[in-house]
């Protein structure tokens, strides 16, 4: 299940800056029904759409925008913004694949830049269309300066369509619909003119061209939606910091396909804000990480497991040091990844009841955020990609030279090769369903797809 990077980068990049500190909140009840009478202006989708748009591999890719698209509850912001044609290699940069020296042992394909697929500058968040790989959709926004909107594009990256958001409205986490790749969510935050801020839970059938709203929660913006690996139309929306009218952090669950929600509370101390959410697709069990707002000593944020899909929550690991940023799960060997903001990477071979450190030191330079991880359920690998600190984003220097790598681990190894060294600021990492291409998304550099090679 992906992991949702746009509201963790901006939200990195403000704590860089200054920390949030919010007061502690009792207890809650775990269950609190919202149901169709409480819950506030949810509407369903008036009507179908078709499929999204679809370029064949042989035919040549085109700006044109389909006339008979049926329109849902709402579009918001709809416009053509055309890029260059797609990108050789030869156009950006030279593909010398500066990380030559891999050791015989490691066996793990060569990764070789196949495209530069699009030239967008602020990508954070991206998702591809697993049943047809010119269908792409991204979160874009410069962290400072812009509200992150919704991007689709139909023909590889040759253009794009701005489908949702605007100076109010800003997107912070889509998920695709695991069964039905047409079907995608995106969790939001609306600004009134007031200053109000809500949840807002948007849902589109024909892949992010049309999107209607289906929910909104008082408080938060949404800043986590998933969707069941097991379950269809189990749909999980978490706020940032939880949803305020009720109290307490927790996740708001649909069973419906987000007409009806109900909330289940995390039953913490201090309300976290979420970082990453990820589903074991064997078993069912989530695994959520965050950090508390309020930084008080003891400072050990928690991560929290469900084994009955979201209705109760425990804390598998009560003296966690400091705050995990992503999750990932080898679905074939049952072991879950889980590493912090910082260098350490843990792991558990046995769904959570016991974890231990993996590696402290994937790091080379200190100029590195946090990391964003993939596993390749083919060649059992663990990818490691580096996202930077704002520092050698905005002002690049020789310190940061050395940053910005895709890190390989084999066979549940504590052990790190690189694989690439371009100095790219990575912020999401996509693999196709078949795990030959690898998407990498960057902050400031656009989108790279890498493809195995033979070593």
């Amino acid at each position: 299940m992906k992991n949702h990077w746009i509201f963790a980068l901006v939200t990195l990049a403000i704590l860089f800056t200054g920390c949030i500190y919010l007061n502690d909140v009792n207890q809650q009840n775990p269950l609190k029904q919202i149901g169709n009478q409480t819950q506030p202006n949810t509407t369903q989708n008036s009507g179908e759409v078709q499929n999204a748009l679809v370029v064949k591999a042989n035919e040549t890719p085109t700006r044109e925008i389909a006339s008979d698209i049926i329109s849902t509850t709402q579009i918001i912001n709809k416009t053509v913004e055309d890029e260059k044609p797609l990108l050789n290699i030869s156009d950006t940069k030279q593909d010398t694949n500066p990380v030559e020296n891999i050791n015989a042992s490691f066996n793990y394909p060569r990764l070789s830049i196949a495209q530069k697929i699009s030239n967008r500058p602020y990508v954070l968040s991206l998702i591809i269309h697993q049943e047809n790989q010119y269908n792409l959709m991204i979160i874009e926004g410069e962290v400072y300066n812009s509200s992150p909107a919704v991007y689709v594009s139909s023909n590889g990256g040759y253009s794009w369509i701005k489908t949702l958001g605007n100076a109010s409205l800003a997107v912070h986490s889509i998920e695709a619909d695991p069964s039905n790749p047409n079907i995608v969510y995106a969790g939001t935050s609306f600004e009134s003119e007031t200053g109000t801020v809500t949840g807002k839970i948007y849902k589109s059938t024909n892949f992010g061209m049309n999107w209607g709203e289906i929910a909104t929660f008082p408080g938060e913006g949404v800043n986590v939606i998933a969707i069941d690996n097991n379950i269809s139309n189990k749909i999980y929306a978490v706020q940032r910091t939880g949803n305020i009218n009720l109290g307490d952090s927790g996740v708001h669950i649909s069973n419906n396909g987000g007409t009806n929600w109900t909330f289940y509370s995390f039953r913490l101390s201090r309300t976290i804000l979420v970082w990453a959410f990820s589903q074991n697709i064997n078993n069912g069990y989530i695994f959520l990480s965050g950090e508390y707002n309020n930084k008080t000593h003891p400072y050990n944020p928690p991560i929290l497991r469900s084994r009955d899909h979201g209705i109760t929550w425990e804390n598998i690991f009560p003296s966690n040091p400091w705050h995990i940023y992503s999750i990932v799960i080898d679905e074939r060997n049952n072991i879950i990844y889980f590493h912090e903001e910082g260098y350490n990477l843990y792991k558990s071979a046995d769904n959570g009841n016991s974890i231990e450190l993996l590696n402290s030191t994937t790091a080379a330079a200190g100029n590195i955020m946090a990391f964003v991880m993939a596993f390749d359920n083919i060649n059992s690998a663990l990818v490691l990609g580096e996202m930077l600190f704002p520092s050698c984003i905005n002002t690049p220097s020789p310190e940061c030279s050395d940053s910005g790598r895709l890190l390989v681990s084999i066979n549940e190894s504590s052990t790190f090769q690189p694989v690439r060294n371009d100095s790219l600021n990575i912020v999401d990492l996509d693999f196709t369903r078949d795990y030959n291409k690898l998407y990498v998304s960057t902050y400031g550099q656009g989108i790279y797809v890498l493809k195995k090679e033979t070593n």
